[in-house]
């Protein structure tokens, strides 16, 4: 190669380097740090039993699901994985064990049904009414009338503690609208600021059976239990409202409804898995753990420690041998970090790759290799 060509392809590749490390500053960007170096939440799910077979296209859509709910969360580079029946989900930097296990492991089956009976905590068939659905496989069969409870009652503010409080029971009609026919959900705040609900939009038909719904039981009396609707998610009555006494006889609600919840973060959550979709089996955690970042964070320094004090003997040891070539030779790996480093943050912004410990021992193999490389050329030189 001429001089004049090799000048010219240092100049380029001087040039695309500097872009990149321009790049780089100039966004500000960051490697993106594996679960074992950040720490996080990491869970692995398998299908609950008595379901049947589970076949592989019910797997593949419920890791979609997964992943779409993670997503929403915002959480940067969740490694999620199916291998075979268990699915594996390593969320980097979720520090909220208990809300990501919620998300992700909920079925979010919806359903809308008619209050039939209400059943309180004092009534004398509360006991012969049912188990509230807990012997139940799966989401309550949405043809046949069932048994469920609502949410178990704040205890009263004199109430001993010893006192266990008991939820009312609601015997349900047939499912008349499903979350199959919701096409979007949102958190919302109420006009007063103390409470948050979600609201609903269904699909057309989902739209024109809940106004028929709430049209046939907008002409019960008013008070009455057969003038609730309940709203039904996963095998518990999140709320029971009345219709209002201003919906006519027969014409009923249209453009959406609303499930009223508790809190902020609840309304969210509950928001993102209706929005997300139901999971199309039911899952249980066979592991979940939350991984604190400190040990990631203490063996890569342990890591970069050694690395450093192996680059720094090479070093040592190619300029002692080969004197001027060998002080190139050291410069040639320096640039060959800064390049390697680069890559890892261009890549880690871009295409998604994550920089683990073993990543980085691999980064540590490939410049004593790159290492070897230099030496062999130089004898070969010499």
């Amino acid at each position: 190669m001429s001089n004049k060509s090799l000048t010219v392809a240092l100049v380029a590749f001087f040039v695309v380097v500097g872009a990149m490390w321009g790049t780089i500053l100039g966004l500000g960007w960051q490697p993106q740090l594996g679960l074992d170096l950040q720490g996080g939440v990491s869970t692995i799910l398998i299908p609950a039993p008595g379901q049947g077979d589970v076949d592989d296209a019910k797997l593949d859509q419920t890791v979609e699901v997964i992943r779409e709910r993670v997503d929403a969360l915002g959480v940067a580079e969740p490694d999620i994985a199916r291998q075979g029946e268990t699915i594996q989900v390593q969320l980097p930097g979720v520090t909220d064990q208990e809300r990501a296990e919620d998300v992700i492991g909920r079925t979010a089956q919806l359903q809308f049904r008619r209050v039939l009976e209400i059943i309180p905590p004092e009534a004398e068939d509360y006991a012969a009414a049912g188990d509230c659905g807990q012997n139940l496989e799966g989401p309550p069969p949405a043809d046949q009338e069932v048994v469920l409870c609502g949410q178990v009652p704040d205890p009263p503010a004199d109430a001993p503690e010893s006192q266990e409080q008991q939820p009312t029971k609601y015997r349900l009609g047939r499912v008349e609208v499903s979350g199959d026919q919701v096409e979007n959900a949102a958190a919302q705040i109420e006009d007063s600021g103390l409470s948050w609900f979600v609201s609903l939009d269904f699909s057309r038909q989902g739209d024109q059976a809940f106004q028929e719904l709430t049209g046939e039981l907008a002409c019960e009396p008013v008070g009455a239990p057969t003038r609730q609707l309940a709203i039904v998610l996963d095998a518990r009555v999140e709320s029971a409202p009345e219709v209002n006494a201003d919906v006519q006889c027969g014409q009923g609600i249209s453009g959406g409804g609303i499930i009223t919840v508790g809190g902020e973060q609840e309304a969210r959550d509950l928001a993102l898995v209706l929005q997300t979709g139901a999971l199309p089996i039911q899952l249980e955690f066979a592991t979940s753990q939350s991984v604190s970042p400190t040990l990631g964070r203490d063996s890569l320094i342990a890591g970069l420690q050694a690395g450093l004090v192996g680059l720094v003997l090479v070093a040592a040891y190619l300029i002692a041998l080969y004197r001027g070539l060998g002080v190139l030779a050291v410069l040639e790996l320096v640039m060959f970090g800064v390049i390697t480093y680069g890559l890892v943050v261009v890549m880690g912004n871009t295409m998604g790759f994550t920089l683990s410990l073993a990543g980085i021992a691999g980064i540590i193999v490939s410049i004593g290799t790159a290492a070897d490389s230099s030496i062999i050329y130089r004898e070969r030189y010499r």
